[in-house]
C-alpha cells in the first residue's frame, strides 16, 4: 500500500509540475530512485505519464481558453494588464498561464506578412 501511494504521489507531483503549479517533480523522482526501494522503470514511467498529461492539459487550456473570454472571471480582457488591486480572481493564475499559451498559436494568416 505504501508503494502504491508513493507512485500516486509521484504522478500527482509530476502532473502538477507540468501545469501552472510551481512544483518540483525532479526532487521526488530522484528521491524515489536513490532510496533503492523502487524499481527505476515504473518510477520513470509514472513520472513521464504525469508530465505528459500535465503538458496535455496546458495545451488544452492554451487552445480552448479563448472560448471563455466573455466570462466575468476571464481577467485578461476586462482589466488592464499588470497587478490587479484586488488580487487575482480565483482562476486568475490559471487563465493567465493559458493566455500565454494562446499567444503562441496565432494563425499564419494574421501574422502581418499576408494580404489577408
Amino acid at each position: 500500500m505504501w508503494e502504491l501511494s508513493s507512485y500516486i504521489g509521484l504522478f500527482l507531483i509530476a502532473f502538477g509540475a507540468a501545469t501552472v503549479l510551481p512544483l518540483q517533480s525532479e526532487f521526488a523522482l530522484v528521491a524515489m530512485l536513490l532510496s533503492g526501494h523502487y524499481d527505476p522503470l515504473p518510477v520513470l514511467l509514472v513520472a513521464t505519464a504525469g508530465n505528459l498529461l500535465g503538458a496535455m492539459l496546458n495545451w488544452w487550456l492554451g487552445r480552448y481558453i479563448a472560448h471563455f473570454q466573455q466570462r466575468r472571471w476571464f481577467s485578461a480582457h476586462t482589466r488592464a494588464p499588470g497587478p490587479h488591486p484586488g488580487g487575482l480572481s480565483p482562476l486568475g493564475v490559471l487563465v493567465t498561464a493559458a493566455e500565454l499559451g494562446a499567444v503562441y498559436r496565432r494563425p499564419a494568416d494574421h501574422c502581418g506578412r499576408c494580404d489577408a
